[in-house]
């Protein structure tokens, strides 16, 4: 007997619906490249992502995050003869994708596939994936690597959308370009990640530390000195600055000026790597606090748009900590300061609770 295959798409729905219903989301992104009616379905199984990513590089990387798979959607361009600077992203012609999937706790590619180009452009491919990973009120991060200089930051904000976290991992980039992005996406973005010495800039630095984000992450290679000044320049709601030298008296000046009500009022999360060892009498000297058993876990919770990456690479928004110093400011709000010594450096944290 003869038997001719029939396209999927072609089954009624109940056919196929099951099916779907147990694929990976990798899959489901994967066949909704086929044609109109399969990104349609995939759209309505809703298999939303945990978290999402745009990365601009050389090429421009999406990932998505679920609870036990990730994928990688990667958009690579074309080179160009013209090396001009600044270039608008959608101009430039897309070569070809390629799409990977991993697995829960491992960075080996469990599976890889590459598609042709069918004459989108970068900003269609990024709509096509917003949709599948059911992210149409944009990416969790947008986060700028090596060679994102190369385009105009308008072009960038315009191409990929909507975003609430703003992360720079590469600080080669130069000011020029710091200053252009600042400008850019400042007014629009909740989260801004810093992998740079801030001193290298400090007309750069002084105008994020004055912003008010919901989170502020400052990493650098190398460690640099942090001020009074600093820190009660920072008006974000969370503030990470790591691998810092930190005096103790602007440390215990500045609890000071926080139980004072004089410092830093939207303040609910501080965290501070130490590249230099601080002691806690001093840091706490004339500061009347409470000690918390050291076995006595707490939790933290955040407000709602502050977040972190946890193991699985989704978002966090709380911090458990064991023990702690709680000081109360005059208004009757409660804070926690925290120190661990237990690794190559000191961190210390300090919680206002809400």
């Amino acid at each position: 007997m003869n038997t001719k295959p029939i396209p999927l798409f072609a089954l009624p729905y109940l056919a196929y619906a099951k099916v779907f219903h147990y694929m990976d989301p990798y899959h489901q992104i994967s066949i909704s490249l086929l044609s109109k009616r399969a990104k349609a379905f995939v759209k309505f199984m809703n298999n939303k992502a945990e978290l999402s990513t745009c990365q601009i590089g050389t090429d421009i990387t999406l990932i998505a995050n679920w609870a036990n798979s990730s994928a990688i959607f990667r958009i690579y361009l074309l080179p160009t003869e013209d090396r001009s600077f600044l270039k608008n992203l959608n101009d430039f012609e897309v070569e070809h994708v390629d799409f990977q999937r991993f697995e829960r706790g491992n960075f080996e590619v469990a599976e890889l596939q590459k598609w042709k180009n069918v004459g989108w452009g970068v900003k269609d491919y990024i709509n096509h994936f917003n949709d599948m990973v059911n992210k149409t009120d944009g990416f969790d991060i947008l986060r700028f690597c090596d060679g994102a200089f190369r385009y105009e930051a308008k072009s960038v904000r315009d191409t990929v959308g909507k975003f609430q976290q703003l992360t720079f991992i590469d600080g080669r980039q130069g000011n020029f370009f710091l200053r252009k992005v600042l400008d850019t996406f400042l007014p629009v973005t909740k989260q801004y990640i810093a992998l740079q010495n801030p001193y290298e800039s400090l007309e750069v630095f002084a105008k994020v530390l004055s912003q008010q984000f919901d989170s502020l992450v400052v990493n650098t290679i190398e460690s640099f000195r942090c001020t009074l000044t600093d820190l009660l320049g920072m008006k974000s709601r969370s503030v990470v600055i790591n691998w810092s030298e930190l005096k103790e008296m602007d440390l215990n000046q500045f609890f000071k000026l926080w139980i004072e009500n004089q410092a830093s009022k939207d303040l609910e999360y501080l965290m501070l790597s130490n590249s230099i060892q601080l002691t806690m009498e001093r840091i706490l000297e004339g500061i009347n606090y409470q000690q918390s058993g050291s076995e006595e876990q707490r939790t933290f919770i955040h407000s709602k748009h502050v977040f972190s990456m946890g193991q699985t690479r989704a978002k966090v928004n709380y911090k458990k900590f064991r023990g702690g110093l709680d000081i109360r400011r005059c208004d009757g709000k409660l804070g926690t300061v925290h120190f661990d010594n237990t690794g190559f450096r000191q961190t210390i944290q300090f919680f206002v609770w809400n």
